[in-house]
């Protein structure tokens, strides 16, 4: 799993909570300017931070990701606190994203939403 947030103490969080559930935590405190990075990572969810402090944000990493063919089918979980912009991405993408945790979250919730994202779809 990649986790991409720059604060480092949800970081941290992120990395107990879902290293005792079994995941691998690989984070990263601004997003990957080059959808590379993402693919040589190869996640199997990507939980995003919305609002980055530095460097490239959120919503333009989903786009990059998308645009790549190697990235486009990796789930996301973003984790965010602001409800706007995740209407706004809603309506201009129609859900880039396979689900959404809004800060403060309770950690059943995310537990249950980052399994749910990490399950491969089903073969038709």
């Amino acid at each position: 799993m990649l986790v991409v947030d720059d604060d480092e103490s949800l970081i941290d969080l992120y990395r107990d909570v879902l290293g005792d559930e079994g995941y691998r935590i690989t984070a990263l405190t601004d997003a990957p300017g080059d959808p590379a990075i993402v693919r040589a990572l190869a996640p199997d969810v990507l939980l995003l931070d919305l609002r980055l402090g530095n460097g490239l944000d959120g919503p333009s990493l989903l786009d990059r990701l998308a645009t790549d063919p190697a990235t486009a089918a990796i789930p996301v979980v973003l984790c965010t606190g602001d409800v706007r912009e995740v209407e706004a991405l809603r309506r201009r993408d129609g859900g880039l994203a396979a689900a959404v945790v809004f800060k403060p979250f309770d950690l059943d919730h995310l537990l249950a939403v980052v399994a749910t994202a990490a399950q491969p779809e089903p073969v038709a």
